[in-house]
């Protein structure tokens, strides 16, 4: 027997399901934060070239959703991934790296201007990796 009631192991399990909720707000709130800052930047410094600033958008010709987008002069797209950390294991490393290379591949970057589509499909475009050094 160890000791441990019903109750205290519900408590303990409530214990750790309300850790893993707020580290996994703290990642989100820290993600935001860098998104946010970084759309600051181009908005207003980069506000002459600058067509659209998409927040974790979704990319339905492939399936991504990066933390965020830019499209530059309607010609040229940028996109972001933020990392805050890489796994360890190689099971869970090899998931992260895959998920990395499914951005080479011709992508949509929306575009909210009148005289554009919606949507515009463009293969000029770099990816950029935002990684928390440690």
């Amino acid at each position: 027997m160890t000791g441990m009631t019903r109750s205290d192991n519900v408590n303990t399990q409530s214990s750790e399901c309300m850790k893993n909720l707020i580290n996994d707000f703290k990642t989100y709130d820290q993600a935001v934060d860098v998104v946010s800052c970084m759309e600051s930047i181009f908005k207003f410094g980069y506000d002459k070239w600058l067509t659209y600033f998409d927040r974790f958008p979704y990319m339905p010709s492939s399936n991504l959703t990066p933390d965020f987008s830019v499209l530059i002069k309607e010609r040229y797209g940028l996109i972001f991934e933020i990392k805050r950390t890489f796994p360890k294991d190689e099971v869970g490393f090899k998931k992260e790296v895959e998920q990395l290379l499914s951005y080479d591949a011709e992508l949509e970057f929306k575009c909210m201007c009148l005289r554009l589509a919606d949507h515009l499909c463009h293969n000029h475009y770099r990816f950029l990796l935002i990684y928390r050094l440690q």
